[in-house]
């Protein structure tokens, strides 16, 4: 059986994984429903369950704070400490590729993100699919909010970025010292109990801040450790204090928006992400809309860029995130973000934000 290995639409090679790593799924299924081959997926998040791409238009359920530029952009998860990162061809053991992931077991869509960052760099056009608030240890982190202008958060502010945010925003490193932050990422469900009932605006809150000394931030991010961090609590009495948070925004004048109806971009890249490594085509995706390449292609020209683009960004950004937040080894990342070679990752990252990879984990002299 040979196995062609066809160039994504931004030019990159995916690796080729063994045959034993390729399941070979049924034509189709007693519910009519029509499967083709899936490709299994090497690592995934605690309790992140993979299920084989429809080729009919199906939720796609995707890790909560992966996909976010995850932000700077959003990928592992710690909860403090100094990270150390290995040279690029070092050997990272399994149980410590995931790390920087912190998530409810409990099935609530909470996560915690720790980003680390060495090297001052501004990222343009980043993309959060749900509500996020940064926790800012140490450094500062300027935003550019197409609503509120530019907003600063400096050490013990929190950030809040409502669902559906595009922004551009640099994170600053001071002297001797990483820059250093918690995010924390909620489901739409939990920020729908607590905001729905608010008075809509015509237009997006943008960027919010709460200041360290008349808020006191750390606190809640305290709480949402401690409920991460315990298997004992009752469910009811775990989503109770996974509620306090955004109570706690809402008493301080924070507006989050409802949910809407996502953008078509933004379907794309949550499918996207379920398996960066996979070889996507135009045609693929547009079946798993149900659409032809043509009317596929015309439905994204209405909210924005096209496929190329949205592959080639969602597939950075998430490899940002795993720069500021897991200890993988940037050839690893290159290959598991569906790169190629890390040095097509690296030459690709420059381009989009300026720096290289390694200067995001390695201060220059």
């Amino acid at each position: 059986m040979q196995i062609k290995r066809p160039r994504d639409d931004d030019g990159s090679r995916p690796r080729l994984r063994s045959i034993s790593k390729i399941k070979l799924l049924p034509k189709s299924c007693q519910d009519g429903s029509t499967f083709s081959i899936h490709k299994s997926v090497d690592r995934c998040f605690p309790g992140q369950r993979v299920e084989p791409r429809r080729s009919r238009d199906t939720a796609v359920s995707t890790p909560v704070g992966v996909s976010m530029p995850l932000i700077e952009g959003a990928g592992g998860f710690t909860t403090g400490g100094a990270q150390r990162f290995p040279s690029q061809g070092s050997p990272v053991k399994h149980e410590k590729q995931d790390q920087g992931v912190g998530m409810d077991m409990a099935g609530s869509g909470v996560s915690i993100l720790s980003v680390t960052q060495a090297t001052s760099a501004t990222f343009t056009d980043l993309y959060f699919t749900q509500t996020f608030l940064f926790f800012i240890e140490t450094g500062s982190k300027r935003v550019k909010c197409p609503t509120n202008g530019e907003v600063i958060g400096e050490a013990g502010d929190v950030l809040i970025f409502p669902p559906g945010s595009v922004v551009t925003l640099e994170n600053r490193p001071i002297l001797k010292a990483r820059y250093r932050a918690d995010g924390v990422c909620f489901p739409h469900d939990l920020v729908d109990r607590v905001f729905a009932d608010q008075p809509q605006r015509a237009t997006s809150p943008g960027i919010q801040v709460l200041r360290a000394a008349a808020h006191r931030p750390s606190e809640i991010l305290d709480l949402i450790k401690d409920t991460l961090g315990r298997d004992d609590l009752p469910p009811a009495i775990r989503q109770h204090r996974f509620l306090e948070p955004l109570i706690w925004l809402r008493q301080k004048g924070v507006h989050l928006p409802k949910r809407g109806e996502e953008q078509p971009w933004g379907k794309v890249r949550r499918l996207i992400e379920t398996d960066l490594g996979h070889p996507w085509r135009v045609a693929e995706v547009a079946g798993h809309f149900a659409m032809s390449e043509a009317s596929f292609r015309r439905w994204l020209a209405r909210s924005g860029p096209g496929f190329a683009r949205i592959l080639f960004n969602t597939r950075l950004e998430k490899g940002l995130t795993l720069l500021q937040s897991t200890d993988l080894p940037i050839s690893q990342i290159a290959l598991d973000c569906g790169f190629k070679t890390p040095s097509h990752f690296s030459d690709s990252f420059r381009k989009r934000f300026g720096i290289t990879p390694r200067m995001i984990r390695f201060a220059e002299e």
